[in-house]
């Protein structure tokens, strides 16, 4: 990330460049103690410098689209070099290899459409962007959130009417902020949302699939949900114990979402957990 690019993102994307700079300022001065050091005090140094390395690439990860992390091999060459020493002087092995710090960047989204079919357009749209804990299947921080509206150039049919209530009329002249929606999108790792595939064809008629890297899951198939008569949000909230004060408002439903999800399931861990157990879009998430 540039000053120049910076200038035109928001702040919740900028403020990670100082960050990263903190970071590898702490690793440039912990590679000082390390070489200076010996026994104890040098592996208590090295420790800390794994660690600072390791939220650097995780941090890298997050942020993959906006954040140029250098490459990080000559640190562990230097690393695994005084692991050895430290086995030599103390008799302690310690293992340089990375450890994934378990965070990630989910944007629950959700959205409005014209209706069902094909050329249907999607009307309202809302999404969160979290920090994720990818071991306790928890949101650790919201970061930024979104919800507006477009004008379509279809009608919207009478069963979507029917379930938001939205009409052309309240919608004219409006559009989406689409610098805050592309960068949403390209601020996740993950994108969750409730019938994804549904929720993917409508963003993808306003956001190209190759304008981000982030890969969707779904809160409706990729869950183990209690058995119920469907998977619908509306039968999952009730039956889980969520209010819901307006049903099908896109950002209401995105609330809806989360809430359920870090609910506790009767064997143990969160329902997000579980989804990201099992879909496949978040297995690379462990490895960061």
């Amino acid at each position: 990330m540039t000053t120049e690019s910076a200038a035109n993102l928001p702040d919740w994307v900028t403020c990670n460049l100082p960050i990263a700079q903190g970071i590898k300022g702490e690793i440039d001065r912990l590679c000082n103690l390390v070489h200076d050091s010996s026994g104890d005090q040098k592996l208590s140094y090295l420790m800390t410098l794994a660690h600072a390395r390791d939220r650097l690439r995780n941090l890298g990860f997050r942020w993959s689209h906006y954040l140029r992390i250098s490459d990080l091999s000559d640190l562990g060459k230097f690393m695994r070099s005084q692991a050895i020493k430290v086995e030599r002087e103390i008799g302690v092995k310690f293992s340089v290899a990375q450890k994934p710090v378990g965070r990630a960047n989910a944007l629950f989204v959700d959205t409005e459409t014209t209706g069902l079919g094909l050329d249907d357009e999607p009307i309202s749209l809302a999404a969160v962007l979290t920090e994720i804990d990818c071991t306790s299947g928890r949101v650790v921080q919201e970061i930024a959130s979104y919800h507006g509206f477009r004008e379509p150039h279809c009608k919207i049919s009478p069963g979507a009417f029917a379930v938001h209530g939205i009409t052309k009329a309240s919608l004219s002249g409006k559009e989406f902020d689409l610098m805050m929606f592309v960068c949403l999108f390209q601020s996740a790792n993950i994108c969750i949302a409730h019938n994804a595939s549904f929720d993917a064809r409508m963003i993808h008629r306003i956001l190209p699939r190759d304008s981000y890297t982030a890969q969707w899951a779904c809160s409706c198939w990729d869950v183990e949900w209690p058995s119920l008569g469907n998977r619908k949000l509306d039968t999952i909230s009730e039956a889980l114990g969520i209010h819901r004060t307006t049903p099908h408002d896109a950002m209401a439903d995105v609330r809806t979402m989360m809430n359920a999800l870090q609910l506790e399931k009767h064997e143990g861990g969160t329902y997000l957990l579980s989804l990201l157990s099992r879909a496949s879009a978040a297995r690379k998430l462990a490895s960061f």
